[in-house]
């Protein structure tokens, strides 16, 4: 009685009573009425807000995955929003976490071709956002035309969780290698994997950017005795494996005075969605594809500007969230 004395609670039941002809237990009926709906809206209005700190899982430091991580997470914090960044191996990797409910991931980048065997039914795209070609570099002064003709050579194919691993061995068992053969595949990724390929202790590498640097890629282009597989069935890979593309890297674009590479290269690889779960709040799925556009949004070796993100689906359906934003942009460009 104290405590409703305290908070003038029988003053409020007589001015009920009197003003309305309310009893006493009608007048106690609506006030309790009154605080459990006031309780209620404030439980809604606080967890219908949108978090403000979410975790994304890239690949290892240094990756144009990472790299890509890092920058999101400025844009975001710019909104109020954390995005903590949480370092794996890659595409296959990251496509793990999101799928198993017990690792506190929210987004993850994710390449074409790497669902096999892993459950998606749960997971939404919010778009692709760049091409990721995968380059292969070789020893030798004699120029290689075909994948096949690394059989029975020891072959740095990048470890094992990464979208690189998995679609060197696609690639190579297309071509009738096959794990377990007369050619070594070594899981060595990024650094590791160029060192050994100058080092001389593997005869070609393959290179994403789910799991390698920009600067990793620069090194080997301008190591002599060095060279970049032209990808001459570039348009037969891209008709039998339907989520690559044939992309090209032109002649002198990686560094004009030393005419690097010295003629285009024929290059194929997948597109990167942005994959979330689907409780994903809408507010942070429009911040990040806000996030997207600005990081991706301009032109690169391999994509026009405003190419991406693009509202594609591949073997991920579409977020809601994510076809409203497209919708409105589309709109907003008219």
């Amino acid at each position: 009685m104290k405590l409703a004395n305290k908070f003038g609670l029988p003053k409020i039941m007589t001015t009920c009573t009197e003003t309305f002809g309310f009893s006493r237990a009608m007048a106690i009926a609506a006030m309790v009425f009154i605080a459990l709906f006031t309780l209620l809206v404030g439980f809604l209005f606080i967890h219908s807000a949108p978090p403000n700190t979410i975790v994304i899982t890239s690949g290892p430091e240094g990756s144009i995955f990472h790299t890509n991580a890092v920058k999101y997470a400025r844009i975001l914090a710019r909104n109020g929003v954390t995005l903590k960044i949480l370092t794996s191996q890659g595409s296959l990797e990251n496509l793990k976490r999101l799928g198993n409910p017990s690792c506190r991931v929210d987004i993850g980048f994710v390449q074409g071709g790497v669902t096999n065997g892993v459950n998606t039914s749960k997971l939404v795209s919010l778009g692709s956002v760049f091409y990721e070609p995968i380059l292969v570099f070789y020893h030798g002064t004699t120029t290689i035309d075909l994948l096949s003709e690394l059989g029975g050579k020891r072959l740095a194919i990048g470890s094992a969780g990464s979208g690189t691993h998995a679609l060197a061995l696609n690639l190579l068992a297309a071509n009738g290698i096959e794990p377990g053969g007369t050619t070594e595949l070594l899981d060595l990724e990024g650094e590791a994997a160029a060192t050994a390929l100058m080092d001389g202790k593997v005869d070609a590498v393959f290179l994403m950017g789910d799991s390698a640097s920009t600067q990793v890629m620069r090194k080997l282009v301008r190591t002599s005795g060095i060279q970049m597989l032209d990808f001459t069935q570039a348009d037969g890979y891209t008709r039998r494996i339907g989520y690559l593309h044939k992309l090209e890297l032109p002649k002198g674009c990686l560094d004009f005075g030393k005419n690097l590479p010295p003629h285009d290269v024929q290059l194929i690889g997948p597109t990167v969605e942005l994959i979330a779960r689907p409780d994903l709040h809408p507010a942070l799925s429009y911040l990040l594809l806000d996030a997207a556009r600005e990081v991706h949004g301009n032109a690169t070796l391999f994509h026009r500007r405003g190419e991406f993100p693009v509202a594609s689906e591949h073997e991920f359906q579409l977020s809601a969230d994510a076809r409203r934003y497209f919708r409105s942009e589309e709109h907003t460009s008219e």
